[in-house]
This record gives C-alpha cells, sequence and structure tokens, in this order.
C-alpha cells in the first residue's frame, strides 16, 4: 500500500460506483481497518440497501459508538475478527476489548475468526487467548499461512512442514472444544505441507477440499482505494485493473489467466517432480505465487 502511494481513503463515490457493478453480490468491507473510515456508517448502510450479504473484517477494536450504530444492523452485517494482530495477541487491553465485542456481536449475528500462521506462530497461545466460551459462539474459523508480499520469504521450503503441522494442531484444538465448529482454509496452503495422516484428518472435516496453493479458495476480487481491481493481494503492486467503464464478471478470468502464466514461469524445480504438481484443482498449484517469485530471485542473485 506504502509503495503504490494509494489515497488512506476510498471516497464514497467511487464506493457507489463499485456497488453498481456488483449487484446482488457479496461485500467485504476491509482494510487497513474498515471502521475507522470518516464515512464509515455511510458504507455500511449503502452496502445493506445494495446487496444481500455484507460482511465486515475487522480488528475489533471499535468504541461504544460504532458498536450501537451496527448493533441495529447485524440482521443484515456478518463479521469476521482477525486475531493475529499485535494488538490482539500482545495487549491484553486491546485483547479484552476486542473478546467483549465478539461475545456481544455473537449473540446477534454470526462472528468469525480469521488467524495466519507461519513457522513461528506459538499454537498454544493463540488458543489460550481465547476463552472456551468465545469459541463455542464462533460460526467458523478460517486459517490460513502468511504469504509475503513481493520483496523477501520470511520461511522457506524446509519449513512447509513444520507450518502444516501447525495448522494441523491448531484445528484439532478447535474442533476438541467446539466439534461443530466450521473450518475453512486461506489461500496458500499445498500438499506437500500435510503427512498423509494430518492430510486424512483435515479432509475429513472438511477443512482440506483440494483446493491449494493460489486457488484456496473461492475466487474473489479487491478494489482499493484508488478504484483499480486485484485478486491477489501479495501480487497487488503488479497485477491491477483499473474498473472504470468495465463489466467486474469479466476481471476474474482476466485475473486467473495472469495467475497460471506467472505459474508457469516461476513454478520451482521441486514443485514440477512433485507427484501432486498440476495447474488446476484437485492438483496442487505451489505456493503462494510471490512466495515463488522472490524464491527465484534469491536464487538467481546467489
Amino acid at each position: 500500500m506504502n509503495k503504490l502511494s494509494l489515497k488512506k481513503n476510498m471516497s464514497l463515490k467511487t464506493f457507489s460506483v463499485i456497488l453498481k457493478k456488483l449487484k446482488n453480490k457479496k461485500i467485504k468491507l476491509l482494510g487497513g481497518e474498515p471502521t475507522l473510515h470518516p464515512q464509515f456508517n455511510k458504507f455500511v448502510n449503502l452496502s445493506i440497501k445494495q446487496s444481500p450479504e455484507v460482511e465486515i473484517f475487522t480488528n475489533g477494536v471499535f468504541n461504544k459508538a460504532k458498536f450501537t450504530f451496527l448493533k441495529n444492523r447485524l440482521d443484515k452485517v456478518k463479521f469476521i475478527f482477525n486475531i493475529s494482530t499485535p494488538g490482539f495477541q500482545q495487549n491484553v487491553i486491546i485483547r479484552r476489548h476486542v473478546l467483549a465485542n465478539i461475545k456481544s456481536i455473537s449473540v446477534l449475528t454470526s462472528v468469525s475468526l480469521s488467524i495466519t500462521v507461519d513457522p513461528y506462530t506459538n499454537i498454544r497461545s493463540i488458543i489460550k487467548k481465547l476463552p472456551i466460551d468465545i469459541i463455542l459462539r464462533l460460526s467458523s474459523v478460517r486459517i490460513g499461512i502468511s504469504n509475503p508480499m513481493l520483496g523477501s520469504n520470511y520461511y522457506e521450503f524446509s519449513q512447509f512442514k513444520k507450518i502444516g503441522s501447525l495448522i494441523y494442531f491448531l484445528v484439532k484444538q478447535f474442533k476438541k472444544i467446539s466439534p461443530s465448529i466450521e473450518i475453512n482454509q486461506n489461500c496458500g496452503l499445498v500438499r506437500c505441507m500435510f503427512s498423509q495422516a494430518e492430510y486424512n484428518y483435515l479432509k475429513k472435516i472438511n477443512f482440506l477440499v483440494d483446493y491449494w496453493g493460489c486457488f484456496g479458495k473461492t475466487s474473489s476480487m479487491d478494489i482499493s482505494t484508488d478504484g483499480t481491481a486485484f485478486n491477489c493481494f501479495p501480487l497487488s503492486s503488479i497485477i491491477r485493473k483499473k474498473i472504470c467503464g468495465k463489466e467486474l464478471v469479466s476481471f476474474n478470468f482476466l485475473f486467473i489467466k495472469n495467475r497460471l502464466r506467472l505459474r508457469k514461469k516461476f513454478i520451482n524445480k521441486r514443485c514440477l517432480k512433485c507427484s501432486f504438481n498440476g495447474p488446476f484443482p484437485p492438483q496442487c498449484s505451489g505456493p503462494c505465487l510471490a512466495f515463488l517469485i522472490n524464491q527465484q530471485n534469491i536464487n538467481t542473485k546467489h
């Protein structure tokens, strides 16, 4: 975001144009932190009016005024709370505030958690910070790998199995506390992260549905503050398209085509030798494209 010098806030006018192009589509408000937008209330009201489903992706740190506003609209709005933030993980005052908001909102609407994992994640600490009564209130948990941006990787292929084991352990802990909870995967996970036993268990509970790498979740599209669209945040600095005057439904095909082109160019040799490898599900398309591009750049420099 900083490198692209984008505007801090999207205008209500730009947002209105976007909504007109997304009739009867699910709208997700995210950021940054969407509740900090000076016109957040207007964005929510407009979304509710024109979309059948509105979801707010938030760090959960919003005040009583925001909660009161949202409380009166929770029949139309769902929430995803990101608890992988430094604030939630390291600051007990922030954590108590977020947990209180989750508890209050979960009585009125669907609440999910988002958790990202890397080789250094302390899974036991994450579970310890979530009271059992909070976990039992959740409709779902979304778990994914912390994908890198273009520029550098902070973990390597050799650490993939550790990431897989951490995710497997985290999923089992949630299922142990709340057997009925729905657990979904985010993009970036690859088959080689998991042993056969781990894979069998995760498949059995429908956490893994054989959609790997960049196809690890339903294809979606983000639109940034300047009105440009992208569907891969790690690669958002190189694959962006202006939405002005164009039908958004065509963008997904363009983005998928670009992903396949980049995959072919940057696929790693070890992936080509892998028995799970292939461009389309249920084959494994390899790790995050930004990871692969960074990896090749590192190897080229050496």
